[in-house]
């Protein structure tokens, strides 16, 4: 109950954003929050004495997946953010 709370404070935090900027344009990282979340809950509510097997493991799929473009895309806003100073490298001595 408490994630459908959560999921649904998030979808409406999300079209507050796009109502301001006046833009059609959804972020990519809060579509893909909203979606782990959505997975996530229901992996939670789901009776496993009674799931297949390969239903618990295309959730774990659909988690990592969703989970590995939600870091992806979190690193490309960390580059464009600092593009070129983002990695000091120290200069080696004689």
């Amino acid at each position: 109950m408490i994630f459908t709370v959560i999921i649904a404070l998030e979808f409406k935090r999300s079209l507050l954003v796009v109502g301001e900027r006046r833009h059609g344009i959804i972020q990519v990282r809060t579509v893909l929050l909203i979606a782990l979340l959505a997975v996530v809950r229901k992996l939670m509510i789901i009776d496993l004495s009674e799931a297949e097997a390969q239903q618990v493991f295309a959730l774990a799929a659909a988690i990592l997946a969703l989970g590995a473009v939600y870091w992806l895309v979190r690193e490309q806003d960390r580059r464009e953010q600092h593009p070129s100073g983002a990695t000091l490298k120290r200069e080696a001595g004689p």
